[in-house]
């Protein structure tokens, strides 16, 4: 039975990759700022209450898991942050440290392509509140490939709270055309998880937009 650890357990995406691994027949570990909103209790499930930048926490959470998965939401937008790179970098150390491989992000579809030279973060038109978040997945970005683990970048576009449809597209380092400007958390989550299961897209950014 394969061993996983969601950090980021309590957002959107989060508790759906909770959700689906524990369907999927997954030991899942779900690592939150609080223990609000946890599923009902499951032999297979755990539950670690903590900051992500707590090295002795993260070295915990991380010991022994097949695969990780990092999809936490930040919350103020309007001031710069570093909590995503400051984690991630925290993470990658400790999956270095226990021989763990595979790890699949939640990033955001301002660090995709827009062409061949150009981030869509860097277009004129791109919204200005999202910038400080985009900047922090910008960083997370540069980290995960200088780093030597098997890596996923997913890059949705707005997320709302609904279960998974199946109807989404994806593309490699573009926002997938054509495709919604919205997707479902499910789907987002669903994406993810079959990242993991299958291997897929491994050390790339992948574009995800609901039909």
């Amino acid at each position: 039975m394969k061993k996983v650890v969601v950090f980021g357990a309590s957002g959107r995406v989060g508790q759906k990759l909770v959700q689906i691994g524990l369907e999927k027949g997954l030991c899942v570990t779900a690592f939150m700022r609080s223990g609000e909103g946890v599923p009902a209790e499951h032999e297979n499930f755990r539950l670690i209450v903590g900051d992500m930048r707590d090295d002795a926490l993260v070295h915990e959470a991380v010991t022994g898991q097949d695969g990780v998965f990092f999809a936490p939401g930040p919350r103020n937008l309007h001031r710069p942050i570093t909590i995503l790179s400051e984690s991630i970098a925290g993470i990658l150390q400790a999956m270095r440290t226990h021989d763990v491989h595979r790890i699949v992000v939640l990033g955001g579809a301002g660090i995709l392509q827009d062409n061949s030279y150009q981030l869509r973060m860097e277009r004129p038109d791109f919204p200005p509140f999202l910038m400080y978040v985009m900047q922090d997945h910008l960083r997370v970005y540069d980290l995960l490939r200088r780093s030597d683990r098997d890596w996923t970048l997913t890059c949705p576009v707005n997320i709302v709270p609904d279960d998974p449809a199946g109807m989404y597209v994806v593309r490699v380092d573009y926002f997938p055309e054509p495709g919604h400007f919205q997707i479902s958390a499910g789907d987002v989550a669903d994406c993810m998880m079959a990242q993991f299961l299958e291997g897929n897209f491994i050390r790339r950014r992948v574009g995800i937009a609901g039909l």
